[in-house]
């Protein structure tokens, strides 16, 4: 760069913040810390039906781009538009929602916008906005749900850099702490709990109502721990035949007969995606009638959203229900351990934030630099093949020079504009300088200069009305 742009104290003023690709973005959402989980699982949604729900925001709301999350521990949405949109639209369009609980989502939901929406999103995919701190799980879902948008075309510029870039700066936070070393889960604080009740649990037989992600890795941290008695309730009889292949060793049924294992169970773990409870009073004060060891309490976690079993389960005499919220005490304790681990992945996160206001900034000029470099070419090639037909007589080599001098003029020309564009960008000021460059230029308005929010370039020729 030249010494007189690095020193130019106009060029130097960062002036107002003023980030066009990242001011398109925003989010709003809740989850375990800012709100119930009798007001989260009203917000679930299936992934059946995330792919719906997301068309129907789209249009209704006039978004660019849309991306969902919803897991276990949180709703959330992303999204990016040109105009203002009202975030509470998104809560709107659950039909279930009563005016009362709309009304304490207006003040429970949390939004953000810009480079805290990035921050934001970081910190959930890293797993420190998580129940379990540090957990893997989530940076999974989150991929997941951003996979989901993209291949339905529902992400653009906005949204694509700001989940690469999460993504990115999350590998970099799980490489460079140790934040999972603890390997830490939900199932895992789970069977943290258990633990505090029965002690050891090589000899309770564990019931885990669920053949999904959750309870794969159930499954595997149970085997670690040494339980031997694990039985599996799926909801059809194809999953069950699926299952059984890849755990021969499980007693395997399906809901419709659970009676057939559920009095054996000491331990229930509930994980699956179903919209209503699976299990209910009447199901355990049956199982209890028969149960085998009728000395020990009957310990049930639930962990999934909506909640699997229904909550007057938990006032039968020797039943403990727990839910996600109720795994708060084990969590705490993980926490302490970790400190100086978030604390690092908070340095990592702020630095990936730093690149993608400064990449957002770049992103100003960039279009604008594209667009401008292709009206000059389109220009020079057009003067030279006029020049170049009038001069028949010139020999192969010599035209060679004059297309070669036509470049190179053609580059020297544009260099300093181009360095001046970008560095102002990255200061803050793309916005005016870009505005000014596009209308001196006869290019389009700036709401085009995006790389990625146009299918093609307008004609550069300068001998067509614009």
């Amino acid at each position: 760069m030249n010494e007189d742009l690095e020193n130019n104290p106009i060029l130097d003023n960062p002036g107002r913040e003023c980030i066009p690709l990242a001011d398109m973005v925003a989010m709003i959402g809740v989850n375990h810390r800012a709100a119930p989980i009798e007001i989260r699982e009203k917000l679930a949604v299936p992934r059946t039906r995330i792919e719906a729900m997301m068309q129907s925001l789209r249009e209704s709301l006039g978004l660019s781009e849309l991306v969902i999350l919803s897991t276990c521990n949180r709703t959330e949405f992303y999204w990016a538009s040109e105009k203002a949109v009202d975030p509470m639209e998104f809560f709107r369009a659950f039909p279930a929602l009563d005016l009362e609980t709309l009304a304490k989502l207006a003040v429970l939901a949390y939004r953000f916008h810009g480079k805290e929406a990035a921050r934001h999103l970081m910190e959930v995919t890293a797993g420190l906005d998580s129940l379990v701190l540090g957990e893997t799980q989530v940076s999974g879902q989150v991929r997941s749900a951003y996979e989901q948008s993209r291949a339905k075309g529902l992400t653009a510029s906005a949204l694509n850099f700001l989940f690469q870039k999460a993504f990115e700066t999350v590998k970099k936070v799980h490489t460079e702490t140790a934040l999972l070393s603890q390997k830490a889960s939900i199932p895992s604080v789970a069977l943290e709990f258990a633990k505090a009740i029965f002690g050891e649990l090589e000899e309770t037989y564990v019931l885990v109502i669920g053949t999904g992600e959750i309870a794969e890795l159930t499954l595997e941290l149970l085997q670690d721990r040494g339980v031997k008695k694990i039985g599996f309730v799926t909801r059809s009889a194809e999953r069950a035949v699926t299952w059984q292949s890849q755990c021969a060793s499980a007693e395997i049924t399906t809901l419709d007969n659970i009676q057939s294992v559920l009095p054996k169970a000491d331990i229930v773990i509930a994980c699956t995606s179903a919209d209503k409870p699976v299990l209910t009073s009447a199901d355990i004060i049956q199982a209890r009638l028969t149960r085998q060891r009728r000395f020990l309490p009957l310990l049930i976690l639930d962990l999934g959203l909506p909640r699997n079993v229904a909550p007057e389960v938990g006032k039968l005499q020797q039943v403990y229900l727990k839910d996600i919220d109720d795994l708060s005490e084990v969590v705490e304790k993980n926490k302490v351990k970790l400190e100086a681990e978030v604390a690092k992945a908070r340095a990592l996160i702020s630095a990936g934030v730093s690149d993608y206001v400064q990449f957002c900034r770049t992103a100003t000029a960039a279009g604008t630099i594209k667009e401008l470099r292709a009206l000059v070419e389109e220009i020079a090639r057009k003067e030279l093949e006029r020049t170049l037909g009038k001069l028949a007589q010139l020999t192969p080599e010599q035209k060679q020079m004059i297309e070669e001098l036509v470049h190179r003029l053609q580059a020297k020309i544009l260099h300093n504009p181009s360095e001046r564009l970008r560095f102002i960008s990255r200061n803050g000021q793309g916005q005016e300088a870009v505005e000014w460059a596009r209308m001196l230029f006869g290019l389009d308005p700036l709401d085009s200069a995006f790389p990625s929010s146009r299918d093609a370039h307008r004609s550069p020729d300068p001998d067509k009305k614009r």
